[in-house]
């Protein structure tokens, strides 16, 4: 885009049939992206949903596209490069976000924070030091937690391997 905009070219007019070929490929972009993330929420999958988002972001490329031919088709292809621009523009922040939204999911971002559940953990009877706690939050949303706890060394295995009601 930015070489066509410094020399001035202008592209090809496209021939109908071009046009009609993006015109399709737009409405099945439209059509997986509602399918995508419908299924994505519905699996609470994170790979759909961001799948979805990247070919949402190819129905704003594809229309883009449609304008860029159409313009050219009525002698104003001037106009390809500065939507060539544009483009580049939502494909770089559509990367971003989907960066955003799953890297920590797929690093095991911390689910909670660790000084709060050592509060909790604290005030269960018999628990007399908690020594780890490392949490993550699934791509569903559930939290799993894992605490490391140390007991007195008269107390029983029974009473020590009771659930707490107060930690689910």
């Amino acid at each position: 885009g930015v070489m066509h905009l410094r020399d001035a070219r202008s592209p090809i007019a496209p021939s109908l049939a071009e046009m009609l070929l993006v015109g399709m490929t737009l409405v099945i972009n439209a059509l997986v992206v509602i399918y995508e993330r419908r299924r994505g929420r519905e699996l609470s999958s994170s790979f759909l949903v961001a799948d979805a988002a990247h070919t949402h972001s190819d129905v704003y490329v594809t229309l883009l596209a449609v304008a860029s031919l159409a313009l050219t088709r009525f002698g104003l292809g001037a106009w390809d490069p500065v939507l060539a621009l544009a483009v580049a523009l939502i494909i770089a922040w559509n990367g971003y976000q989907i960066l955003k939204e799953t890297v920590p999911i797929l690093v095991d971002e911390r689910g909670l924070d660790s000084a709060d559940v050592r509060r909790l953990v604290e005030r269960i009877p018999r628990i007399a030091e908690v020594r780890m706690v490392r949490s993550r939050a699934g791509a569903s949303g559930v939290v799993f937690a894992e605490v490391t706890v140390g007991v007195a060394g008269s107390t029983s295995v029974s009473p020590a391997a009771t659930r707490c009601s107060a930690c689910e």
